[in-house]
């Protein structure tokens, strides 16, 4: 309520009394929580600096930087902070392009909800999101303020969903893609879906044929991204929860037990499932491990004394899983060098 008359003011102002000009294309990057200082969405950073080079001579790029803090409150405010900077140096002829990263994207989600509330000349041509924690329900997109919704994320991002609190992919809607992406082959984790690679492409993204909910993308730091139907997605997102379920059980177990009984107990079983989950798909595999029992025997008593209090599961979540994306090989095999 505090910013919603200056927004109004601002809006009014900016759509009645700005000077004339040719509209133009206006690019805004979000980053996401605890990302305030981060240098990726910056001017001299590798994605910003990448994205000026792809977009037309005459676009504008803005950075768009909030609070960061992990609440609803913070990404409010810099939901309400991005308006009114689209209101005191955009136009409503503009095109508006967000692209937001983590909870960045959900800054921008309420922006889009708030521009709607009021009815305002301004709409998002374009929103990228690039590894959003999707709450369907406080961060649903806006589709009469949103003209597109490319929704770009990584089965290897252990981070994005949260232990399965928040969903990967937004509610099926003709103007909403949910685009899996690789890199070099790899399923990258929740850092590398800022990467460079995929700023060469977005300015290009509504040229190419996709499908709203069965599109991938193979992204390359060498070559051009390859794109393909992904004849996969529902049992990707099945596997994927039930690899989360079991990640909490075995969480639960050391938390109960002593630890070299969870040690075995857990090994054992991280094993059998992990056999399960390697089908021979082209396109997907969560892990890779071979001999679990010797090779991981010390991480998992590291792993038992984290989760007994020594760290919270958030920071084992992020450092631990998401070493292992980085690390385990891909079952992707090399693709035909045609692009996009």
């Amino acid at each position: 309520m505090k910013h919603s008359k200056k927004i109004i003011v601002l809006i009014l102002i900016t759509h009645f009394n700005s000077f004339p000009r040719a509209p133009r294309q206006v690019w805004r990057i979000i980053h996401g929580t605890f990302a305030k200082d981060a240098s990726w969405y910056q001017p001299g950073g590798d994605f910003y600096e990448t994205l000026k080079k792809c977009i037309p001579p005459h676009a504008v790029i803005k950075s768009v930087t909030w609070s960061g803090k992990n609440n609803d409150e913070d990404r409010l405010e810099g939901a309400h902070a991005l308006i009114m900077d689209m209101a005191t140096y955009d136009l409503p002829d503009d095109e508006h392009y967000l692209i937001g990263h983590s909870h960045g994207c959900n800054v921008g989600m309420l922006a889009i909800k708030e521009l709607a509330k009021i009815n305002s000349p301004y709409k998002i041509h374009s929103f990228f999101t690039l590894a959003p924690p999707i709450c369907r329900i406080a961060y649903q997109p806006e589709m009469s303020h949103l003209n597109n919704l490319y929704n770009f994320f990584s089965f290897g991002d252990r981070i994005q969903p949260v232990f399965q609190l928040f969903c990967r992919t937004y509610e099926p809607h003709p103007n909403i893609w949910n685009i899996e992406v690789t890199l070099d082959n790899r399923h990258p984790d929740h850092g590398l879906m800022h990467h460079p690679s995929l700023a060469q492409l977005l300015p290009k993204l509504h040229t190419l044929s996709l499908e709203n909910e069965q599109s991938l993308i193979h992204f390359y730091t060498d070559k051009k991204a390859h794109i393909e139907k992904d004849y996969n997605r529902e049992k990707k997102l099945k596997d994927d929860k039930r690899f989360t379920e079991h990640m909490l059980t075995a969480l639960q177990f050391i938390r109960t037990y002593k630890q070299q009984k969870a040690v075995n107990k857990y090994a054992q079983e991280y094993y059998e499932y992990l056999t399960q989950l390697t089908p021979k798909s082209r396109n997907f595999r969560f892990w890779n491990w071979r001999n679990i029992n010797s090779e991981n025997d010390a991480f998992i008593k590291r792993l038992t004394d984290y989760v007994r209090g020594r760290h919270s599961i958030s920071s084992l979540w992020s450092k631990k899983f998401t070493d292992f994306t980085n690390s385990r090989e891909s079952s992707n095999k090399p693709f035909d060098t045609t692009g996009y």
